[in-house]
């Protein structure tokens, strides 16, 4: 799972998969049945995928912590 994040995790297609849910979202509104809750069906589970790989972007970006026992200087 690890790999397929790394490999699939660009801003690119996060962006273009989150087009494709809204337009299956107004699909959706614009027809009725079965059609309409497959569409909402798919764009959830898109929207879901895209704030995933989001959350799991945002994980790699190291924070950098300072400890008591490091010293900082401050300039004037």
């Amino acid at each position: 799972m690890k790999k397929w994040l790394d490999k699939n995790n660009d801003k690119k297609l996060r962006i273009t998969a989150a087009l494709i849910a809204i337009g299956l979202i107004l699909v959706s509104l614009m027809t009725s049945g079965l059609i309409s809750a497959i569409c909402d069906l798919i764009a959830f589970v898109i929207l879901i995928t895209v704030v995933w790989l989001k959350v799991d972007e945002s994980k790699h970006h190291a924070v950098q912590t300072v400890s008591r026992s490091d010293r900082v200087e401050i300039e004037p």
